[in-house]
C-alpha cells in the first residue's frame, strides 16, 4: 500500500484547484457546471466532471458546452462514466495520476548535475519538443504554439535547463506554489538511463523548499513507476482524458 504525504489532503485539494480556478495570464478561464467546470484555454474547451455520475440534464449541458475534451476527476467514477461518455460521443483516453514525495527523495544527483534558469524561450521550447519527440526537431508551427502556450505559464512556473558538466541534458518546468508540481520533465535521447532524470528531480526538491513536491505522469507508464521509486508514491490527484470522436 502506497504511503500517504502527512498533508495529504491539504495537497490533494490544491493540486486539484489548479484545474478549478482561472489563470489568467494563460487566459484559461473557468465556469462552473452542473457536471463540474467548463475550462476553457484558447480555442480549446474542456469539461471537467466533478460529480459521481452524470444525469441526462448534465449529459445535455455538456454537449452543449461542445467540449473538445472531457476529464473526469478520481478513479472510481472512471467506469461507471465511461458508458455515459461513450453514449455522447467521447471515446476514453489515457489517465493521468499526480504523485507527492512522501519523505527524502531516494536518488542522487550526477556529479556535476545543476539546475539553471531557463533564459531562452526559444531553446526552451525547442529542447522540450525535441526530447520528447525522441530527437526529432519540431516544426515551425509546433515551436511557435509550444512558445505561446509557456509564455502563459511564466507568471506561474519555473522553467530550468539541467546541465551536466556545462551541457545541456534535460528540461524541467514546476509551478511554484507552497505544493510544487514539475510538469514536464524530458532528457536528451542521448543522455538517457544516466540518472539524469532522477537527478534533475532530487536537485529540484532540494533547492525548492515547499510543503509538498508533486510530479504528475501518464498512470502506469514507465516514468510513473520511476518516481514512485523515487519516493513519489502518494496519489493526491488522478483524471482519464475523452476525446471527441
Amino acid at each position: 500500500m502506497d504511503e500517504s504525504h502527512r498533508d495529504h489532503d491539504a495537497v490533494a485539494a490544491a493540486v486539484r484547484s489548479r484545474y478549478w480556478t482561472p489563470a489568467p495570464s494563460m487566459g484559461y478561464l473557468v465556469e462552473p457546471r452542473p457536471y463540474g467546470a467548463l475550462a476553457t484555454l484558447g480555442g480549446a474547451r474542456r469539461a471537467i466532471v466533478g460529480v459521481d455520475d452524470l444525469s441526462d440534464g448534465d449529459v445535455a449541458v455538456l454537449l452543449a458546452d461542445d467540449a473538445t475534451q472531457v476529464w473526469v476527476e478520481v478513479r472510481q467514477r472512471d467506469e461507471p462514466l465511461t458508458p455515459r461518455l461513450a453514449n455522447a460521443g467521447y471515446e476514453a483516453g489515457p489517465a493521468t495520476t499526480y504523485r507527492a514525495l512522501v519523505g527524502e527523495v531516494r536518488a542522487v544527483a550526477p556529479a556535476g548535475l545543476v539546475l539553471k534558469p531557463a533564459r531562452d524561450p526559444v531553446d526552451f521550447a525547442w529542447r522540450k519538443l525535441t526530447y520528447f519527440a525522441d530527437g526529432s526537431p519540431p516544426s515551425e508551427d509546433d515551436l511557435a504554439r509550444e512558445m505561446a502556450t509557456r509564455e502563459g505559464e511564466r507568471d506561474l512556473a519555473d522553467f530550468y535547463l539541467v546541465q551536466v558538466h556545462g551541457e545541456v541534458a534535460a528540461i524541467l518546468a514546476a509551478y511554484r506554489g507552497e505544493d510544487v508540481t514539475a510538469y514536464l520533465l524530458a532528457s536528451d535521447p542521448t543522455r538517457r538511463g544516466c540518472g539524469v532524470g532522477s537527478g534533475a528531480l532530487a536537485a529540484w526538491v532540494k533547492s525548492t523548499p515547499a510543503r509538498s513536491h508533486v510530479i504528475n505522469a501518464l498512470d502506469g507508464g514507465r516514468p510513473e513507476q520511476l518516481y514512485r521509486r523515487l519516493g513519489f508514491t502518494d496519489e493526491v490527484y488522478w483524471y482519464r482524458r475523452f476525446e471527441r470522436a
